[in-house]
């Protein structure tokens, strides 16, 4: 019954202990897996074979196109985020976002039976477009919920999207085909299943650092981060000579990061939950790749690629927004920032790596990937580091605080004082000292729409600024 079903007791419960597993397996962020694993069998291997082993190749059509207009939607989204979330979110642009991606997919189908070339590069443009809509969507989903549940959600989320694209190789080529077709339509179902799941739900807590010219120097080392990693993922390939498989070891040491980080953050913050959320996933991987990998037709760099691909295109996405919290940015903006950087630096390197495989493995570029790769793995773990190193403090002041539950204070004061639906959506969001810009893009309305209704919650409530609306809520706390 919309937002009322948090007054009941099972809701109460759900909201007043944040470490509960009920809380931490999040349905709204599991629809998640029908982007990734539409990304997986249409580009890493599973439906139209695009990439093998060997990594990303740059002079492919069918990639390139998709890549360019990926990069292009995404630049113009960096340039206007407001008004790109404002026109994703809207009726037209929830609709269209899937239905241009699933139009793209169908034309890539056609052309394995007929090949085209307008049509790969019309299927491109769509795939392009849509996906970028799509996964920005995604981007703003994950950064309404705590930094904690989206660690949780990992391993579960990446356990569900190789179950899915390591089974799809049973399937008729058909079949596997249609599918193709109709994960961009789940994907676009399962956002509006997510934004209607998160009303009524508390807003994820953020620091506050300090803003201007640090916040941009954070987010240039990200952007550098990002660039390192992406060219050297995709360069790596090339250097496989005197038989050391490059490639497949930066994704095995990343993936035992990466798994042994959301591992250690799970057992830190809940023990009760670790088995579930994080050793289930585990050995549901297990079981998945080890005989998948037995019988691969060359090595297990035929399994590290492709899933290492997903993984990686997880990390990214579940980083930035991580990040986004952490700095009190735009999830959806860090995204598109990040995954544009990943993708250009993903073509320079794929097109460099190939100029060097002509000229023949050297000594010199022997060195180069083992220093590149090196450094990758070393940044990794640092980041790692750094983040169990500054959270330490926060987690265990989340634990310690009370979070505000609209299903208590907040909704007596909505009732109390007859605020709308809308006017309800922003006043919880000026009881926890949003600014106007986060407002305006968190529930992807214009300037004005949002100064109006924060005028009418003045008015209704009596007060005079956004300081008086959190005075209030503090008051209504007390006992």
């Amino acid at each position: 019954m919309g937002i009322e079903h948090n007054a009941s007791s099972e809701g109460q419960e759900r909201i007043s202990d944040p470490l509960a597993p009920l809380q931490r397996i999040r349905p709204d962020l599991l629809g998640f897996i029908f982007h990734i694993s539409w990304l997986f069998l249409l580009f890493y291997g599973g439906g139209l074979n695009v990439e093998t082993a060997t990594g990303i190749d740059p002079t492919d059509v069918i990639y390139l196109s998709s890549a360019l207009a990926l990069i292009a939607t995404l630049g113009m989204g960096l340039a206007r985020t407001k008004a790109f979330m404002r026109a994703s979110e809207s009726r037209i642009g929830a609709v269209a976002a899937p239905a241009v991606t699933a139009l793209g997919t169908l034309l890539y189908c056609l052309d394995q039976s007929m090949p085209t070339p307008w049509l790969v590069w019309a299927a491109g443009l769509l795939t392009g477009i849509g996906s970028a809509v799509l996964a920005a969507r995604w981007a703003s989903v994950f950064g309404n919920v705590s930094s904690r549940t989206i660690i949780a959600n990992f391993p579960t989320i990446l356990a569900a999207v190789v179950v899915i694209c390591v089974s799809i190789g049973y399937l008729p080529r058909w079949a596997c085909l249609a599918l193709l077709v109709v994960l961009p339509l789940c994907s676009g179902g399962a956002l509006q299943f997510a934004r209607r799941y998160q009303r009524g739900l508390p807003r994820p807590s953020s620091d506050r650092p300090e803003q201007g010219r640090s916040q941009g120097k954070r987010n240039a080392l990200l952007v550098a981060f990002v660039a390192l990693v992406g060219f050297t993922v995709a360069l790596l390939p090339s250097f496989e000579v005197a038989g050391t498989n490059y490639g497949m070891l930066f994704y095995l040491v990343a993936g035992i990061l990466v798994l042994g980080f959301a591992g250690t953050a799970l057992f830190l913050a809940d023990r009760r939950s670790f088995s579930l959320l994080f050793v289930a996933p585990l050995l549901v991987l297990a079981v998945v790749l080890l005989p998948f990998a037995q019988f691969a037709a060359d090595s297990l760099g035929d399994v590290a690629y492709p899933v290492g691909s997903v993984a990686f295109e997880l990390m990214l996405l579940f980083g930035t927004v991580l990040f986004a919290l952490v700095t009190d940015q735009s999830p959806a903006r860090i995204f598109m920032m990040g995954r544009m950087t990943l993708a250009v630096s993903d073509l320079a390197g794929a097109f460099l790596g190939e100029r060097v495989a002509d000229l023949g493995g050297t000594v010199i570029a022997q060195v180069a990937s083992v220093c590149l790769f090196a450094s990758c793995e070393l940044l990794l773990a640092a980041v790692v580091v750094s983040y169990f190193a500054n959270r330490r403090g926060k987690m265990r002041a989340e634990k310690a605080a009370e979070p505000i539950a609209p299903s208590t204070s907040l909704e007596q004061i909505v009732e109390r004082f007859g605020l709308s639906e809308r006017e309800r959506e922003v006043f919880v969001l000026l009881a926890e000292g949003r600014s106007s810009a986060r407002i305006q893009e968190d529930l992807c309305i214009a300037a004005g729409t949002a100064n109006y209704h924060t005028r009418n919650i003045y008015q209704k409530l009596g007060v005079h600024s956004r300081q008086e609306v959190i005075d209030l809520v503090h008051r209504e706390r007390l006992p």
